[in-house]
């Protein structure tokens, strides 16, 4: 997050804004979480399993709107359509 969601004050490392004082822990906690679960999809998808990559990056977009997200998972998505013309693309490389 780099700004307060209360006053848009560019945020510093504190877990209140300078400006306005409100309380940013809950979430910077959301926020964390969801990057954990974009690094856990990240590994899912790695270890070739699509649907569970899926599955923790809908619930990370839940957490978190960020378009790194939203990209991924119609990646993702286009990936678990088209998984004959993934491996054929593969084995041709």
């Amino acid at each position: 997050m780099d700004r307060c969601p209360n006053c848009r004050a560019r945020r510093e490392a504190e877990e209140t804004c300078r400006r306005c004082g409100m309380d940013l822990c809950g979430l910077l906690a959301v926020e964390q979480a969801a990057a954990g679960l974009i690094t856990h999809a990240l590994r899912q998808l790695a270890a070739g399993e699509v649907a569970a990559a899926i599955q923790t990056l809908t619930r990370a977009r839940a957490l978190n709107a960020d378009p790194f997200i939203v990209h991924l998972l119609g990646f993702l998505r286009h990936l678990a359509d088209e998984p004959s013309r993934a491996n054929q693309d593969h084995q041709l490389a």
